[in-house]
């Protein structure tokens, strides 16, 4: 994970400054996305752990759609992420103008929306993020990014930041064309996969191809793209993880578990997954250390991409360029590289077939059910919503 960027204080300190930009570091950060930014979902009520991610993020999620938080937890939550200025929006599952409202006063940056289908779902949602004439959120002064009507409620609307509108787009059909839907005034176009993976009956290249036409989409439109651990270059606005899965890899790591018994196997022995046309993997190791080969055929489909974690890549057989930022380095049997965190990479076959081994420790959790032909499947906490 990326270290949260430092955040000025606001002139006059915390208890100063003007209305809503007092709610420090929020207003900016649909500047950063340029730069990409990274996130989590927050699920859990308490605030220890939110205080925590404040210092590796560079936002957090607040998940009124798939955690039992309710409104109050939420508030809470807007709340400590407000005096910690890390900015702080809150997932919907509906543009709710009453609970927009609360939010937004309890210091949220702006809202996710999770299933957008039409242009009428992005005007609801910012018309109620917008005081009149543009919207049609009510107006108060009597909450802290207003310092309880210490500021004018003149002065406090016209001051106010506008807050952000993310777009979650989750099924292989919209109402509206994409970009007509981008376009009525979003911030991030972002890519829900896992409900993306159900209305595609879980089949890889339906979502892959889909992918492909909301990052289209939203360059088209000019407004960023971001989603899960989307591995897409165009992606800048990143959520990783979430509190819980943070606190059950930290459980699982502290699990004693039965040793694993010893194996012997030949890589073409063991059972592969199929990415994309010409590129399928299969992987060996535990939850602590992985190793994936992957076989890429000539012709394959060019897919730049970075994560957040150092790889180790194996050139076994084959010839090609294996592109790791600007250069390309001409590989083949017994290379070996390493790509460092953040850095964009991908292989390049030139006219023949190239496999190559990547090292991962600890394993990566969207890997892992790679693993489960060993019979005790690890169970490290994956959350792909």
């Amino acid at each position: 994970m990326g270290k949260r960027r430092d955040v000025p204080a606001p002139p006059g300190g915390a208890a100063g400054g003007k209305a809503d930009d007092v709610v420090a570091g929020q207003s900016d950060l649909r500047a950063r996305l340029a730069d990409g930014v990274e996130g989590l979902f927050v699920k859990l009520a308490g605030t220890e752990l939110l205080e925590a991610a404040s210092q590796h993020f560079d936002f957090c999620v607040v998940d009124l759609e798939h955690s039992a938080l309710g409104e109050a937890d939420a508030l809470d939550l807007l709340r400590c992420a407000r005096a910690l200025r890390f900015p702080a929006l809150v997932r919907l599952p509906r543009a709710d103008a009453a609970v927009i409202n609360r939010t937004l006063e309890a210091g949220a940056a702006g809202i996710q929306l999770s299933n957008v289908r039409s242009t009428g779902d992005v005007l609801d949602a910012r018309a109620a993020l917008a005081f009149p004439p543009e919207g049609r959120r009510s107006a108060s002064t009597a909450h802290a990014s207003a310092r309880f009507g210490a500021i004018p409620l003149r002065e406090y609307v016209e001051q106010a930041s506008r807050p952000m509108l993310v777009a979650q787009i989750e099924d292989l059909h919209t109402n509206d064309p994409l970009e007509e839907i981008l376009l009525a005034g979003v911030d991030v176009a972002f890519i829900g996969t896992s409900d993306l993976s159900v209305a595609a009956r879980f089949d890889p290249d339906a979502v892959v191809r889909r992918i492909q036409e909301v990052a289209g989409a939203a360059a088209a439109a000019g407004v960023a793209l971001g989603g899960f651990r989307l591995d897409h270059p165009a992606s800048r606005y990143d959520v990783s993880c979430s509190d819980m899965s943070l606190y059950g890899d930290t459980l699982a790591a502290h699990t004693k578990r039965v040793p694993r018994r010893a194996r012997a196997v030949k890589w073409d022995e063991l059972p592969t997954e199929a990415v994309r046309p010409g590129v399928s993997r299969c992987a060996f190791g535990t939850e602590a250390c992985q190793l994936v080969m992957n076989t890429c055929e000539p012709g394959m489909e060019l897919r730049p991409h970075s994560h957040s974690f150092d790889q180790i890549a194996l050139i076994t057989s084959g010839r090609g360029r294996y592109h790791v930022g600007k250069t390309a380095h001409e590989v083949g049997p017994g290379s070996v590289l390493l790509v460092p965190a953040g850095v964009t990479h991908f292989i390049e076959t030139i006219d023949e077939t190239m496999e190559n081994v990547d090292v991962f420790a600890p394993a990566r959790d969207d890997y892992l059910h790679l693993l489960s032909w060993m019979g005790d499947e690890p169970t490290g906490a994956h959350d792909g919503r």
